[in-house]
C-alpha cells in the first residue's frame, strides 16, 4: 500500500516542521518544476522552490479540514497540490488567466521551443480512483458555490448526454463560468486516465451535486 502522509500533513498544518518531510516536498516541487525552471527563474529568481514550498504550507494551512477528514494521502495526491500551485504561479490565478497551450515555455537541451502542452503529455502520475474524495473535498474548497453548480452540468452532460435547467444561471453565464473552470479541470484530470475520470464525475455527482438538489 502507498505511504500515507496523512498525519505529515496535519503536523505541517498544526505548525510542527519536519525536516525530512519539508525535505521531500522540496524534492518533488524540484521535479514537477523542472521543465518549467526558466519559466520561473525569470518571474521568480533563483529561490523558486522555496516561493512554491511557502505556497505549499499555505495551501496545507487552508486544507486542514480537508486533512482531517482524509483516511489516507499519498504522493499522488501532493503532486496534484503542487501541480496546481506550479501553474497558478505561472497563470497567476486560475480563475481569470489563461495560459496558451501552445505557447512555448522553455527552450530544450536540443534547442527546440517546447510548448506547455508538450510537458502536460509526460510523466503523468495517474491518482487512484480512492483518493476521489479528496479531490473533490478541495474542489470544494477551491471553487465558488456557483461554479461547482457549472461544473455538476457538465458532468451530467458528461454522464448521461442530457443538459439540465440550471435555475439563477443564464446560458451566456452557465458558458462562460465554464470556459473560466475549463484550465482548472485539465489540471485536475491531467495523468487521469478515462475510467478514473468517469469515477471522478460519479462520485462528484452522487456527494456534491445531488447535495445542491440536482
Amino acid at each position: 500500500m502507498a505511504k500515507n502522509y496523512r498525519e505529515e500533513l496535519l503536523k505541517l498544518a498544526n505548525g510542527n516542521i519536519d525536516k525530512k518531510f519539508e525535505r521531500l516536498i522540496k524534492a518533488l516541487i524540484f521535479k514537477e518544476a523542472f521543465k518549467f525552471e526558466q519559466v520561473l527563474r525569470k518571474k521568480y529568481g533563483d529561490d523558486y522552490v522555496e516561493e512554491l514550498y511557502s505556497d505549499f504550507v499555505e495551501k496545507v494551512l487552508r486544507s486542514k479540514g480537508v486533512i482531517q477528514n482524509s483516511d489516507h494521502i499519498s504522493t499522488g495526491y501532493i503532486r496534484t497540490i503542487i501541480r496546481n500551485l506550479l501553474m497558478d504561479k505561472i497563470n497567476g490565478s486560475y480563475q481569470y488567466k489563461h495560459y496558451s497551450l501552445s505557447e512555448p515555455v522553455f527552450i530544450s537541451d536540443e534547442g527546440n521551443e517546447v510548448s506547455f502542452e508538450e510537458v502536460l503529455k509526460e510523466e503523468r502520475v495517474p491518482v487512484a480512483v480512492s483518493e476521489m474524495q479528496n479531490l473533490i473535498k478541495a474542489i470544494k474548497e477551491d471553487l465558488e458555490d456557483r461554479d461547482l453548480l457549472v461544473l455538476c452540468y457538465y458532468v451530467h452532460y458528461y454522464l448521461y448526454g442530457e443538459k439540465r435547467e440550471m435555475r439563477g444561471l443564464s446560458k451566456a453565464n452557465l458558458y462562460k463560468r465554464w470556459e473560466r473552470l475549463k484550465p482548472y479541470m485539465k489540471r485536475l484530470f491531467d495523468g487521469l486516465r478515462e475510467e478514473e475520470v468517469r469515477a471522478f464525475m460519479e462520485i462528484y455527482l452522487s456527494e456534491v451535486c445531488n447535495g445542491l438538489g440536482l
